[in-house]
């Protein structure tokens, strides 16, 4: 008696043997049929042969210069997957997947031209699990377009020209847990209707590449479907993240906000996802992160915040994160950082602060004993990769090299000598701690020592690109002088003078 495996071969060669008499087609695995037509002279001839073809259930028509295709085509067929694609065809006949009603698993449309969904052809498809409509020219979702397709379980809309979904267009998608909707034109006010709020299954939202634009708020995250646990939302036009925004959304695991235009993100931003594991804000244009702007991020494993403008990052910001496994900071402004932030990471395998603007002075020897002390779990390459830019000296030296020669480092100097008769107090570098959001803050007490304030006058806090006017009687008063971030004030020469 033949084995199971010799009939499968046999099987296979037989329609292998099949495929070789149509034109355009290839049988080169089992079970599949690869064909490209362009008639619908060769489209009938392939499929009038599918009966004959029992052990085929994957056909795959690349419909060149079809503009319209005939009905009945697979009455006498029984497939699990049909795809048929590439032509200019608009719409679908009614009778197209007749025969199909219950084997038909997964059913590919993309890359066509098609206007609407094609209700009449969908409807019947009871064993139905995957939909591509995928690069047609949808424009709208409307209500009951969209058939009872109880087993429905992915479902894909991106790259069409989607602008509108009608609230009752998913209500039929019971059982639907994936939905791709990038490469639309879907914006805020339209995806706050509750479209997508009826889809109670719905574990995955793909919403990159659309028209979102301004503030995540509530009101948005508040009409998507409740037990989302994977959101992507990248490529958009958002430019900040609302305190309490996120908190419909406690079940996410998976947040992606990569490639919007974010630079502001309030405190308790991402309150209530203590689910979430993986989280990217990359190639945003945040400069700074509030204090306690990741609170409440107890499962975290994965932070992206590469490709920003990041100046500096703070004990409160990075301690909530207990369960931390990799933090990507590549391509910031970093200056400094200190390296007992990352020790008190305890579950930090990876760091990537590559491509910054580290200052190598003395505050960075902390650092470099870091990535020292980590070189048994740390990644090699992340670790080569993190080199000084300043000062010239130690240029393109790799940092983890001061922990082995700390005389290396530039001195920590804070203040050069100064004649107090002309009120001027200069620094190449100075200690600067965390202040209010946006700011640093340097102590007077410690800048002005043994210079004599002549009461009343103002006093002027200037760079070489940036000047700001500090009354003298707040300076003495509060003790701090506000200094904006987006300048790298350890980099540059300063002077605090009498105007």
């Amino acid at each position: 008696m033949a084995s199971k495996s010799t009939e499968a071969a046999v099987t296979f060669t037989n329609a292998a043997g099949v495929c070789q008499q149509l034109a355009g087609c290839h049988c080169q695995q089992p079970g599949a049929l690869h064909c490209q037509l362009s008639d619908s002279a060769e489209l009938r001839a392939v499929t009038g042969r599918l009966p004959t073809l029992p052990d085929i259930t994957l056909v795959d028509l690349v419909l060149r210069d079809l503009s319209t295709l005939p009905g009945g085509l697979f009455s006498d067929a029984s497939l699990q997957a049909l795809l048929l694609s590439g032509s200019r065809v608009q719409s679908l006949p009614a009778d197209l997947l007749t025969g199909l009603e219950t084997s038909l698993r997964a059913l590919g449309l993309g890359e066509n031209q098609l206007v609407d969904v094609p209700t009449a052809a969908l409807t019947g498809l009871t064993s139905l699990e995957r939909l591509d409509l995928s690069g047609n020219q949808l424009r709208q979702v409307k209500a009951g377009a969209l058939p009872a397709l109880g087993s429905l379980a992915e479902l894909n809309l991106a790259e069409n020209e989607l602008s509108k979904l009608d609230v009752d267009a998913f209500t039929t998608l019971i059982a639907l847990r994936t939905l791709w909707l990038e490469g639309n034109r879907l914006n805020v006010t339209q995806l706050s209707n509750g479209a997508l709020r009826p889809l109670v299954s719905l574990e995955r939202l793909s919403l990159d590449h659309n028209l979102l634009a301004g503030p995540l708020t509530f009101q948005l995250t508040s009409a998507l479907p409740a037990d989302l646990t994977t959101l992507s939302l990248a490529d958009n036009n958002l430019t900040s993240i609302s305190s309490g925004a996120l908190t419909p959304l406690a079940a996410l695991t998976s947040l992606d906000l990569s490639g919007n235009r974010i630079d502001v993100i309030d405190a308790r931003a991402f309150a209530g996802l203590s689910r979430l594991r993986t989280l990217r804000l990359d190639g945003n244009h945040i400069v700074t992160l509030p204090a306690g702007g990741l609170s409440g991020l107890k499962a975290l494993t994965e932070l992206d915040l590469s490709r920003n403008s990041l100046q500096a990052l703070t004990e409160d910001v990075l301690t909530p994160l207990p369960a931390l496994r990799r933090l990507l900071l590549r391509n910031n402004d970093l200056i400094q950082l200190d390296g007992q932030l990352l020790r008190a990471l305890p579950a930090l395998k990876k760091v990537d602060i590559a491509e910054n603007s580290l200052h190598c002075d003395c505050r960075l020897r902390e650092l470099a004993t870091y990535l020292s002390d980590s070189s048994a779990w740390l990644e090699d390459e992340d670790v080569r990769q993190i080199t000084c830019a300043t000062p010239t000296a130690l240029e393109n030296a790799p940092l983890v090299a001061l922990a082995s020669r700390p005389d290396s480092a530039q001195p920590c100097e804070t203040l050069e000598s100064t004649d107090p008769t002309d009120l001027q107090v200069a620094l190449r570098s100075v200690d600067l701690s965390a202040g209010e959001q946006y700011q640093f803050c340097v102590t007077l007490r410690q800048l002005l020592s043994g210079v004599e304030l002549p009461l009343p006058s103002a006093y002027e806090c200037d760079t070489y690109v940036h000047q700001r006017l500090v009354d003298l009687k707040d300076i003495v008063s509060t003790e701090i002088c506000q200094l904006e971030t987006q300048w790298g004030y350890t980099q540059w020469r300063h002077a605090y003078h009498s105007s």
